[in-house]
């Protein structure tokens, strides 16, 4: 997973940015546009952990002979079997703000490279009991809290056309296929006086989606147009967990599960501000 991410990322950013600078001529005959977007994206799903183990119980149980007769028998207390169930539901980037850069042929073509998740999240949380002696001065007898830490980055490459004559008419509809590569990082760590009970939660996740998608671009002005795209990511493949660092129970409940398979489709939606930086050159003809 280390050496998968770092070579996706620079199969989606170097490589196609260093084959543009190579091919000048290529370059001038695109529309360059920049855009700022504005993206929904679904919420991730929770990670449940489930957790076995067993206890002697240290209480006398009375177990009478025969019913409604005074004659019984005192036996120590039986074993006691525990399932411990746990959600957790780390914080998600339900809105953002990104960027891209869009190469458009004279054809209406395009090769669009965008920053689709850049976020980092930080919060801590404490809950402190104290008790209050015959003198008067507090003791801290309690202290529960956590801190929580996530991070998430998003690309995506797309390729589509947008369709019809693009000088005229200020409302145009486009299709595209695009690839998404995610890292998704987080941890949550215990901030008490009570060892024993509450232990860190630490994972990193990485996924790649895929989809086809809809838009429709309107042109505001000759250099300003504003699209709307509807993403329906397929995920196609996710590594990784969030895992529970507790030493007491066994490997195998530390890793939190998911509740599906992929592939999953989740909507999201996204609109962009576009701004032309360029106009491509048209090809001179040659006389005859």
């Amino acid at each position: 997973m280390k050496r998968l991410l770092p070579l996706s990322l620079v199969l989606l950013f170097v490589l196609p940015f260093s084959l543009v600078a190579q091919r000048s001529k290529w370059l001038k005959k695109q529309n360059v546009r920049v855009a700022t977007t504005f993206n929904y994206l679904p919420a991730g799903d929770p990670f449940f952990f489930t957790n076995f183990f067993s206890a002697q119980s240290d209480d006398l149980i009375l177990n009478f002979i025969t019913a409604n007769s005074g004659t019984f028998i005192i036996e120590e207390g039986d074993i006691l079997y525990f399932t411990r169930t746990k959600t957790n539901e780390a914080p998600s980037q339900i809105l953002g703000i990104g960027a891209s850069v869009q190469f458009m042929s004279q054809q209406a073509t395009f090769h669009e490279f965008s920053l689709t998740k850049l976020s980092f999240f930080k919060s801590s949380f404490k809950d402190d009991y104290f008790l209050i002696d015959s003198t008067g001065n507090p003791r801290l007898v309690l202290r529960y809290g956590e801190d929580q830490q996530a991070a998430a980055y998003a690309f995506r490459y797309e390729f589509g056309k947008y369709f019809g004559d693009q000088k005229y008419g200020n409302l145009h509809f486009g299709i595209a296929g695009s690839i998404e590569p995610s890292l998704y990082t987080y941890r949550r760590t215990p901030n008490t006086n009570s060892f024993g009970q509450f232990f860190p939660f630490e994972g990193k996740i990485f996924a790649l989606e895929v989809a086809l998608i809809p838009m429709i671009s309107a042109r505001l002005s000759k250099k300003v147009t504003l699209d709307i795209k509807a993403i329906p990511n397929i995920l196609i493949a996710d590594f990784g967990s969030i895992k529970e660092e507790n030493p007491i129970i066994p490997e195998s409940q530390k890793v939190g599960l998911r509740d599906f398979d992929p592939p999953v489709v989740n909507m999201a939606f996204s609109v962009l501000l576009r701004y032309q930086i360029q106009e491509a050159k048209r090809s001179r003809r040659r006389k005859p």
